[in-house]
């Protein structure tokens, strides 16, 4: 036998596991008996260990002022660092390097386009619903004529139609 394990399997030299013979109490014997490959009892299973509980554990059990093993802080030897190496230098960036030549990034040209394709995206989503909400008004106007009664919320959006207007012609489109 090589090895016990704490369940009470032992570990053959050709590899095969065992339970070992044992006495009951009443003085009768339990026979060996063979373990089955790739079997692992509950007890010989690895629990898992929380980090915190089991330094709080190291701290419980370490040495206290007036044990002998007890070193203050500070007065344990410096564990010595590894040197640092030094980082290589690779030359200029590619930053750098469009700073001496005086040229864009082709990174902020792309950006440069999609901005201003943006900004006429958003000039013509403005000026939709500049052109809708004097659509609306028109309509309150058409209903005023009519004859039809409008709210006060209705009139204010009346007095906006010049207003709308000019913001409209404002973005040139």
């Amino acid at each position: 036998m090589s090895q016990q394990s704490t369940s009470g399997i032992s570990t053959l030299t050709d590899g095969s596991r065992i339970i070992v013979p044992s006495k009951r109490l009443d003085g009768s014997e339990r026979k060996e008996r063979k373990v089955r490959p790739g079997y692992t009892p509950a007890e010989d299973v690895c629990h898992y260990q929380n980090e915190r509980a089991a330094t709080y554990r190291e701290r419980l059990n370490a040495p206290k002022p007036g044990d002998k093993k007890y070193l203050p802080p500070g007065a344990a030897e410096k564990v010595k660092e590894a040197p640092k190496k030094k980082k290589r230098s690779r030359g200029k960036t590619k930053s750098e390097q469009y700073e001496i030549d005086g040229t864009a990034r082709p990174e902020t040209q792309l950006a440069e386009a999609e901005s201003i394709e943006d900004n006429t995206q958003d000039k013509e989503k403005k000026a939709r619903n500049l052109r809708k909400k004097i659509r609306q008004v028109q309509e309150l106007k058409i209903k005023q004529d009519a004859g039809d009664t409008l709210i006060p919320e209705q009139l204010l959006k009346l007095d906006q139609l010049d207003e709308l207007e000019k913001q409209l012609c404002a973005l040139g489109l």
